[in-house]
């Protein structure tokens, strides 16, 4: 399923909003446990493509965080480089704000200052992430046509249309989930840890 989000995206990349407007991929729907319901049957065909994007690395976050430790929470590539504790509470500031930019709630109530949540563990990052998504997911389900192309404030940043921040986000949640699996996985080796746990492959 990933494969064909990725080469949908590929192709869809540079098209106009306007020009989006058939159905472009059979996307395979499922109720994961840990979201709440919703109408996903009334997105558009660019932003369900965008959502099952995200949908694929909430899942593979989820089981990247498997059984992780507050110790391994704290490891990061480098001194000056960011822990993982540190992506997983900038998950959480980006979940809700990016919300509040679709509503233009003054470019987002989180402009200024760290962009971070607090992460204690795994499971207190989880029952503060998964009703985020949730209300993302409504409101990504509630964009219509008209809205793709209106502008939003996204902090300094120039060109920013709703549809814009659809992509943006996809891309966001990609970098940073793949950010800590790398981490954890790159440490695994260095202090013994068991790969296989959170990472089958």
């Amino acid at each position: 399923m990933i494969g064909q989000v990725v080469s949908l995206l590929t192709r869809i990349m540079n098209t106009p909003w306007t020009r989006c407007t058939r159905p472009m991929i059979a996307l395979k729907r499922r109720r994961l446990r840990y979201h709440r319901p919703y109408r996903r049957d009334t997105m558009l065909d660019i932003v369900r493509a965008y959502d099952a994007l995200a949908e694929a690395q909430v899942g593979i976050l989820r089981r990247t965080l498997t059984d992780i430790t507050a110790e391994e929470l704290d490891w990061r590539p480098h001194a000056a480089a960011n822990a993982i504790r540190w992506i997983l509470g900038h998950h959480l500031w980006y979940e809700g704000w990016v919300v509040d930019v679709l509503d233009d709630v003054a470019g987002g109530r989180a402009e200024a200052g760290e962009r971070i949540r607090p992460v204690v563990d795994a499971d207190g990052f989880w029952a503060a992430f998964t009703p985020l998504v949730a209300r993302r997911r409504e409101r990504f389900a509630a964009i219509e046509q008209a809205e793709l192309d209106r502008p939003v404030t996204y902090l300094d940043a120039e060109g920013y249309t709703v549809g814009k921040v659809v992509r943006t986000h996809a891309g966001h949640l990609t970098g940073h989930t793949w950010q800590v699996k790398y981490v954890r996985g790159a440490y695994s080796r260095a202090f013994g840890t068991d790969k296989r746990v959170f990472d089958p492959m």
